[in-house]
């Protein structure tokens, strides 16, 4: 039986993906208003390949983001499943 403080790893792993997902759409749509650097979307685009200021890219790095935030949620739920 589950702990009552456990998280479920499938729920947090999609919040936590539609969160990162909504961040890059922010940054891609500061990025193109001018609002952040140059150099802060080169750092994110040599983690994100694609990820660029431009329709495609936000997009890119909507995926990216997401999937980056689902595999993350999902490792961290489960480590903190283990210790709780």
């Amino acid at each position: 039986m589950a702990h009552k403080d456990a998280l479920n790893r499938n729920s947090f792993a999609m919040a936590l993906g539609l969160t990162c997902a909504i961040a890059m759409l922010l940054v891609g749509m500061l990025g193109i208003t001018g609002a952040v650097g140059e150099e802060g979307i080169s750092v994110i685009g040599a983690f994100y390949r694609g990820f660029g200021l431009n329709a495609s890219g936000v997009f890119i790095g909507m995926l990216w983001g997401f999937i980056d935030g689902l595999v993350g949620g999902w490792i961290f739920a489960s480590i903190y499943n283990k210790l709780v």
